[in-house]
């Protein structure tokens, strides 16, 4: 029996196929798809023998790169194409690159009718029902070349930078950096980049308390429980098309945008209260698939994640990263703890991706008001071969609680003398992730408009 997959872009024509094939023992219809996005990992996953495809189908992907990259992936697919007639000589191009890669099934009708589509199926084409299209080789192979490097080039440059913030040691300032990293970004990157934040540290939930961000309905937890209904333990995905489709637009909608009047280009995944019972139920498998389902929504992923390389997230989102930020300090013993956890990190071939930030530094041209000359410096860490991206000087108590109660971070203070410092320091991270621009901005100051408590 042949398995199919129908993806004309009309309900009604995919449902009308499935009924007139549901008594044939020979075809048994296995789904049906109506957009382009994701179709490729649809067929990978269900492994058709037939896919039936038609200029209908919905998004702005280009259907030929789309046609020939899922005959790439899946040699022995059949793909019967429905599309209209044209004398465009690009469209002739473009039809000519499918003849190459083998697919000859191409219906050019100005209408369609049902029983033609299913006598279609039934009966497939050889390469003299397409003979007007082929091209002379050498313009085929020109062609050819650069679909296919236009392709990866474009999937390249959707696909996100996925980059974690981590620490060993709870309390070091890696949710701070998260966030200002965020926010920099989204601020401050090149063309407007799509940013988001995800908490990744279920036991630690600050990253919704850090952006003033509260939703009880669009949390971690709800994304993390509408995966559990198609995901398995061990990562496998036992899902039809539909509920795949279903799960991810459910997931995308979890993300809250982060309201800021020079901001509208970040979305976060925040957390909500989970108990010890509900943590235990979150595999990383969970955050594989999360990850996956979003990369090519967005350009920048950042993820705060638990400091124990041991918790259910760590590893996995170590493993799937791009770059990885270890925040340290001037804590003896935490250099000292950072110094045996980087050969863990050496051992299991993640060290390359890792670099440091030093949070609440001393200046030593700023340190008048300290009681004793420090024993232990910043130019001890680089002795110990730390590779430092930024240190990020020492903030007064009273400037992070009113962040925090502002709900914005510093690396969004304007001409602020005693952040200025700190905001500078933020955005070396900022840029070591993503180019960004415009980092010198009028000096106005305006007036904060108070909140009311616990709003």
């Amino acid at each position: 029996m042949q398995k199919i997959i129908t993806a004309t872009g009309v309900n009604n024509v995919d449902l009308a196929i499935a009924k007139e094939l549901q008594s044939n023992s020979n075809f048994q219809v296995i789904g049906a798809y109506d957009k382009k996005k994701d179709l490729l990992l649809i067929c990978e996953k269900y492994q058709p023998n037939i896919l039936i495809i038609s200029d209908a189908l919905y998004g702005n992907e280009n259907l030929t790169k789309l046609l020939i990259d899922i005959k790439k992936s899946l040699e022995d697919i059949r793909i019967v194409y429905l599309t209209s007639p044209s004398k465009d000589k690009q469209v002739l191009s473009d039809l000519s690159l499918l003849v190459d890669m083998g697919i000859y099934d191409i219906a050019r009708n100005k209408n369609f009718t049902i029983d033609f589509i299913v006598n279609l199926i039934k009966n497939p084409k050889d390469i003299s029902y397409v003979q007007d299209l082929q091209l002379k080789r050498e313009n085929r192979q020109e062609n050819v070349k650069f679909i296919i490097d236009d392709f990866y080039d474009e999937k390249a440059k959707r696909r996100a930078k996925i980059v974690i913030c981590s620490s060993i040691k709870p309390g070091s300032g890696k949710s701070f950096l998260s966030v200002n990293l965020a926010t920099g970004i989204a601020k401050y990157g090149k063309d407007h980049p799509k940013v988001c934040l995800i908490e990744g540290d279920l036991q630690n939930l600050s990253i919704g308390t850090l952006l003033g961000l509260e939703d009880t309905k669009k949390t971690l937890k709800t994304a993390m429980d509408k995966i559990a209904t198609i995901v398995s333990k061990t990562g496998e995905l036992e899902a039809s098309p539909y509920q795949i489709e279903e799960v991810n637009r459910f997931i995308l909608n979890c993300f809250v945008p982060y309201k800021h009047k020079e901001i509208d280009n970040l979305y976060c995944l925040v957390g909500s209260e989970l108990s010890f019972n509900e943590v235990s139920s979150i595999y990383p498998s969970y955050y594989a698939y999360l990850i996956e389902a979003i990369a090519d929504e967005f350009d920048v992923i950042i993820i705060d994640t638990n400091s124990s390389v041991s918790h259910t997230t760590t590893l996995p989102l170590l493993e799937f990263c791009d770059k990885a930020y270890y925040v340290i300090n001037l804590d003896f013993n935490n250099i000292k703890n950072n110094v045996r956890y980087r050969e863990l990190l050496k051992e299991i071939g993640i060290a390359k991706k890792v670099k440091y930030v030093l949070n609440e530094a001393i200046n030593k041209d700023k340190s008048s008001n300290l009681k004793e000359d420090l024993l232990f410096s910043q130019e001890n860490i680089v002795d110990a071969g730390f590779d430092l991206v930024t240190s990020i000087p020492i903030i007064d108590k009273s400037v992070f609680l009113n962040r925090l109660f502002t709900g914005e971070p510093i690396i969004l203070d304007k001409n602020i003398d005693y952040t200025e410092d700190a905001k500078r320091a933020l955005l070396k991270v900022c840029e070591d992730v993503y180019p960004c621009e415009n980092t010198s901005e009028d000096k106005s100051v305006g007036t904060k408009k108070k909140k009311g408590f616990f709003r």
